[in-house]
This record gives C-alpha cells, structure tokens and sequence, in this order.
C-alpha cells in the first residue's frame, strides 16, 4: 500500500529581503524570506498544523543560499572507490571466465575501464575548482540599496533596531536586512 505524506506550506508571504552569497548559483544574489504556514498531510488531507516557518530562498534560482547542492569531496572519494573495486572485479571475472567465451570479457574490460577513466576525470575536474565557504563569500557581497525597495522600487522607512537601523517598505511591507 502506497502511503502519501509531507508538508503543505499555506499562504507563503515575502517578509525581508538581503543581498546574500547563493552556493547553487556561485554568485551573489538577492535573497528573500518567505514565512509560510506549515502543515503535516496525509493522502493531501491537512492534519498536523506545524506553525509559521521562515525560510531563505534566492530570487534566481529559488533554493536555500546557504545549502550546498554539489556533491562535496567525500562522495566523489566513495564514487570513484566503488568505481575502482568494481573494474577489479569485472578484470578477475574476465580473466577467469575467458577461457570459456573470448570475446565476453572484452566488453566488460572496455566499460570499466571507461567507468574508472570518467570517475577520475571527474574527481580530477573537482578538486582543481576552487569553492570558496560560504562565510567567506557573503563578506564579499555588497549591500543592497538603503533607499529604495528591491522588489516594488518604493522608498524604504528608517524605524529603530538594537545594533543598527532597520529598513521597512511601507508600499509591499518587506525588511531590509544586511
């Protein structure tokens, strides 16, 4: 039987905005906060309310900025150990096996050899790429405009924040962060 469950997000509503680093896109990009209310389902029917969530989101491209989407140094290590064990195993079980058929084995060295060779390009390419953290990255990016409202353009209100001031669209009713 084939159960359907997950997360419905209700009414999702632009909060803040900021200039940030997007590591899907490698490059800065307006980020924007979108609070939403989320709901446990079951077959679609809403059962479990979650609560009111805020989460980043880039303007471009729409995933998490901070969220890696590469694949990071130790699954391409795991992948190309994989790869290398089973060319091992396809050249022990063509040389045993090719007494029997001389032209089986053949394929099978060819395609690991090729599986391994684009496994190693592959790891090769990645570690010669430099990424830079993300931490570091979002020192570099510049701050959006103080003035006015990225997304409707109007002019943004000055009201009292604890270490720094903050700005407030009154138009679309966004924050300026950062």
């Amino acid at each position: 039987m084939l159960v359907v469950f997950g997360v419905h997000r209700f009414k999702p509503k632009r909060v803040a905005y900021r200039n940030d680093f997007c590591l899907n896109c490698d490059q800065p990009r307006l980020a924007q906060r979108i609070r939403s209310f989320f709901v446990g389902h079951l077959y679609w029917i809403p059962l479990l309310p979650l609560g009111f969530w805020k989460e980043w989101r880039c303007v471009t491209c729409g995933v998490d900025p901070a969220r890696r989407t590469r694949t990071g140094q130790t699954g391409l290590v795991v992948l190309l150990a994989v790869l290398t064990a089973l060319v091992a195993a396809i050249f022990t079980v063509g040389a045993v096996s090719e007494w029997k058929n001389p032209d089986g084995p053949v394929f099978g060295w060819v395609s690991a050899a090729l599986w391994g060779f684009a496994a190693a390009l592959i790891f090769i390419h990645t570690r010669m790429k430099k990424t830079v953290p993300w931490k570091v990255a979002r020192l570099h990016v510049v701050p959006s405009n103080p003035n006015a409202c990225a997304f409707c353009g109007g002019a943004l209100q000055i009201t009292s924040g604890d270490p720094d001031p903050q700005h407030h669209c009154p138009v679309c009713g966004v924050d300026r962060l950062g």
